[in-house]
């Protein structure tokens, strides 16, 4: 029943691997060859076991009935299931041999290692399926490692809840599918072979910003658009057994699309050096200090940062009789390649390219010499500054261009405004020849907003380019089409055509939207599609509208960023709601406070899947007539603003620090997107006008943390909802700031009922309100109670027996059917008063409630023999009358719970307040299927004046 060690496998080969490895009596490796037995078999702590009869078997669903401790599991089949159930699986392996896609999920339970000491977890697919591991992934006390070999088939690490196991992420073999947020734990990732990729989801940003050592080259398949490994540091590593020294180089290969590692990339024990490979982007936003050489043999090398290299940097190979490499490396800022400081060089190689679009007005400097060869596809780029030098490539060493075809891209550079002149691209030192007998061609001319291009100018150590300052535009409506480049948003030909034009279905012109243009999309005059834009640069807008149009907008991610602008975003008006979606992958930075505001009522509505940075301003969202929709992160001081009837769904695990307000319809932190929670931890403060708030949960997010629990909550009217799965053995929990009610019901839900196995608790860091402010609490079918669906209050006493909080605080199974006044248990959880119904002689102790009538349903009609003073009364029955006659009804509160309607009657006695002093009446009357509750007594002022409230 035991094995070696969940790190030893047997099979017919490293693509198939079957079983775990066990000793026989000689010493030989053999097959463990463990039966397949039931789940409540598996007691044994340092047993392994197997799930399914064999290959190609789809028998094996298997759910577990118990937490469950084993050495390792294999299962064997097809397509089939392990259930975790509410249960945990701790264990130091799992084994798949499959030819199908098989999965690990969970309902609140999760993976862990075997024992609670530090310790490793090997996940090895050894089949040609893929095992997918929706269940969450935890430390078992002590930190645990997550260790994957795939032979075969692919793993998919996609938990719906967040894995939050600590110890790291090995990855030795094959691909691994990085499908949520939180998939690589919060410790060091370190790549050992393999590959990764996603494929679920078209962008996903790492969240932990884990650590990252490169032990060995490792490759991105680029199956969807972006993936973003984070800004965690970087090493170059140790390399593998038999390689020595401190020159040892590494290669990532990017098939397609964009891996982004925004960390410093670092050297390491034995390399210091750095390839990328193959067709796709790979995007370094750190500022890297690694020392060796940097190579680009496929696809682009993406530069975003300052550089402290000092090796030389090729892009692309040379001819070697047979073949040749091409690549190409785009700098985005002036220290990118090392600056003056590494005189290695760079050398351009035959149809490779060398480009600058500078971020900021700087000089890119190359502090050895420029060596590029001319081919059809070698292309060279550089930017448009303030002035006619402030952003060119400054060689310090020769800068030569073989006598060859090339190509030369321009590039505006943000926030600057050229004047007319001469600028010069590329300036090279002594012993340069940049003007070889083959004349450039221009190619494409980015962030063009405020000038055009014209011809070249060229010396033996001047690239130079005409340029004309021009008017930026203040309106722009996609038409797209320009050749080559159908539906790239910042790019132009420099001269006559872009993919925007000045007025709608308007003629061919140069430039670009800027930071003060209002882009519309109205479905006129299209030239190419709308549905599939990428920006090609860093760009700004004023605004965006989507106008008439009956398919989604959509802007995928390529890895640039929008800033927007006062304009805010608009999908169509109040008399133009028939559009689809607005739908933005890439990142969002606001330039001013604005509002986004949708009325379309088909299709996708307003759908951000980037992040949000308020860069300190206020955003409004409005959602009128569909729902919108925040997938990313909600960074920076700003706060947010919630207006519209409709639903705005967070999704992130929002660090925006201004204050949250909701003046209409709902925001819903909604249930797991990637592994995130729908936090907003970071906000200052929440505001709830008339308008709800819900806290959504799967059974993956039990215990997520919404909102911080020392955050104030104001509220004038409106509703917290908890909204929970149904799933036995969940224990949810959330705790939230101290709520304040200033006017208004105020509602909070327990939405579904947990009295099947489960549990639910919302608990609030204190409870207060202005004078004529209600508050209700209901569970559905239970009311709050202390066992399963329970509303917390932190710091509330036990209410005294036969008392009530307040007549302002009523419990029920839902707003709609309120039945009973609200106590606290010693713990400070609501209650139902549950006050039994006793006759009206006994109602004489003026600090309690009392309850008349018996059961709901049941008629109880009752007459007043004597003034009655007392704190509340709570009627429950079916059409029934209570009769003062000539008596009095002093009391602070009326809670009618009847099937049907509850009439107050009087001769000439009438109702008031308990005691002279002035003081509110709160009536109370909704129960479900009643009709209401009638008062034909009189209501005057017992000395001080009463203010009747009505609630429910």
């Amino acid at each position: 029943g035991q094995i070696i060690g969940p790190w030893a496998t047997v099979g017919l080969g490293i693509n198939d691997v079957r079983n775990y490895a066990a000793f026989d009596a000689s010493g030989n490796i053999v097959s463990a060859t463990i039966a397949s037995s039931a789940e409540t078999t598996w007691t044994n702590a340092t047993n392994a076991y197997s799930d399914g009869s064999s290959y190609g078997s789809t028998t094996a669903n298997t759910t577990l009935t118990g937490n469950r401790t084993m050495a390792a599991l294999r299962q064997a089949g097809v397509n089939n299931s392990l259930n975790l159930g509410p249960y945990n699986l701790s264990t130091g392996g799992f084994l798949e041999f499959a030819n199908g896609n098989n999965s690990i999920n969970a309902a609140g339970g999760v993976i862990r290692q075997a024992g609670t000491a530090p310790g490793a977890v090997y996940l090895t697919n050894g089949g040609q399926g893929q095992l997918n591991v929706s269940a969450p992934i935890a430390d078992n006390t002590g930190a645990m490692t997550l260790v994957i070999r795939n032979a075969g088939g692919n793993l998919a690490l996609q938990a719906t809840g967040a894995n939050t196991y600590s110890g790291g992420l090995v990855l030795n073999s094959g691909t691994t599918f990085l499908n949520s947020v939180t998939a690589a734990g919060t410790g060091p990732i370190t790549f050992a072979g393999g590959w990764i990729d996603q494929n679920v989801y078209s962008v996903i940003h790492n969240a932990n910003n884990n650590p990252i050592t490169i032990n060995a080259d490792f490759g991105y398949g680029g199956s969807q658009t972006l993936l973003d490994l984070g800004s965690g540091a970087v090493s170059l590593g140790t390399t593998p057994a038999g390689q020595t020294g401190t020159g040892n180089s590494r290669t990532i290969y990017v098939n397609n699309n964009i891996l982004m590692m925004n960390g410093a990339i670092a050297n390491g024990t034995t390399a210091n050096s750095l390839t990328k490979a193959n067709g796709g982007t790979l995007w370094l936003g750190g500022s890297n200090t690694y020392t060796g050489a940097t190579a680009v043999t496929g696809g682009t090398l993406v530069l975003g940062n300052s550089n402290a290299y000092a090796g030389a940097t090729t892009i692309g190979t040379a001819w070697n009789g047979t073949a040749y490499q091409t690549g190409t490396l785009l700098a985005r800022k002036g220290g990118a390649l090392g600056g003056n400081a590494n005189m290695a060089g760079v050398t351009v190689n035959q149809n490779s390219g060398l480009l600058y679009a500078a971020t900021t007005d700087a000089p890119l400097a190359i502090g050895g010499a420029l060596t590029v060869t001319g081919g059809t596809s070698t292309t060279l780029g550089g930017s448009i500054g303030s002035t006619t030098t402030s952003a060119q490539i400054n060689v310090a060493g020769a800068a030569t261009i073989s006598n060859a075809a090339h190509t030369v891209n321009v590039y505006g550079v943000p926030g600057t405004s050229p004047a007319t002149g001469t600028y010069t691209l590329i300036q090279g030192g002594s012993g340069s020849s940049l003007a070889p007998t083959t004349a450039p061609t221009l190619g494409f001319v980015y962030n063009n907003t405020n000038f055009t291009v014209g011809s070249f100018t060229r010396s033996a150590t001047a690239l130079q380019v005409g340029v004309t300052s021009a008017t930026p535009l203040t309106t722009a409506y996609w038409k797209g089409g320009l050749t080559n480049a159908t539906q790239t948003w910042a790019v132009s030909n420099g001269s006559t055509q872009s993919n925007w034009v000045a007025t709608s279905g308007g003629t061919a012109q140069a430039l670009v939207p800027g930071a003060g243009t209002n882009v519309v999309f109205d479905g006129v005059s299209y030239l190419a599609d709308h549905g599939n834009i990428r920006l090609g640069a860093d760009v700004a807008v004023r605004g965006m509208t989507m106008s008439t149009i009956n398919s989604n907008m959509q802007v995928f991610a390529d890895g640039y960023t929008m800033t927007v602008g006062a304009g805010g975003l608009t999908l169509g008006s109040p008399t133009v709601t028939t559009n689809l979606g607005m739908i933005l992958y890439p990142d969002i930075t606001l330039g001013a406070a604005q509002s986004w505001t949708s009325y379309n009522t088909n299709g996708s509505g307003l759908l951000i899947y980037g992040s949000v940075n308020n860069a300190g301003n206020l955003l409004t969202v409005t959602p009128n007539s569909s729902n919108s929709q925040i997938m990313g992160v909600i960074s920076g001081a700003g706060g947010l603003t919630k207006n519209g009837a409709n639903y705005l769904y967070l999704q992130g695990n929002n660090t925006y620090t201004g204050p949250t307000t909701i003046n209409g319809g709902v925001l819903a932190l909604q249930n797991a997107y990637q592994g995130t929670s729908g936090a907003i931890l970071g906000t200052s403060a929440i505001a709830i006008n008339r308008a709800s708030l819900i806290l959504s949960n799967g059974t993956q997010e039990a215990t997520f943390n919404r909102l911080g629990d020392s955050t104030p909550i104001t509220a004038n009217g409106g509703n917290i909802q908890y909204n929970n799965s149904s799933s036995a053995g969940v224990a949810y929990a959330e705790s939230i700031g101290a709520v304040t009610v200033g006017s208004g019901q105020f509602d909070i839900y327990l939405n579904q009922d947990q009295s099947a196995g489960s549990t639910q608790q919302l608990t609030l860091a204190g409870l207060s309100r202005a004078s004529t402010a209600t508050v209700t609490a209901t569970a559905q079918t239970t009311q709050p109670n202390a066992r399963n669906n329970m509303v917390q209050v932190t710091g509330a006493t036990a209410t005294p027996a036969g008392q009530i909080v307040g007549g302002w605080f009523t419990t029920g199974t839902d707003t709609n059917n309120l039945q009973d006044f609200a106590t606290y248990t010693s713990a400070g959880l609501v209650v139902p008063a549950a006050i039994a119904g006793s006759a009206e002689t006994t109602w004489t102790n003026a600090a309690n409630a009392y309850t008349d009538g018996s059961a709901y349903g049941t008629t109880t009609n009752t007459t007043l023999t004597a003034n009655r003073t007392i704190a509340a009364l709570r009627h429950i029955g079916n059409n029934d009358s209570l009769t003062l006659n000539q008596f009095n009804l002093e009391t602070n509160a009326l809670l009618a719970y009847d099937s049907n309607t509850y009439q107050i009657n009087s001769t000439t006695g009438v109702i008031r307040q308990n005691g002279t002093a002035a003081a509110s009446l709160f009536v109370t009357s909704n129960a479900a299927g009643g009709t209401g509750l009638l008062i034909n007594a009189p209501i005057v002022d017992n000395g001080g004046a009463l203010t009747l409230v009505k609630s429910g």
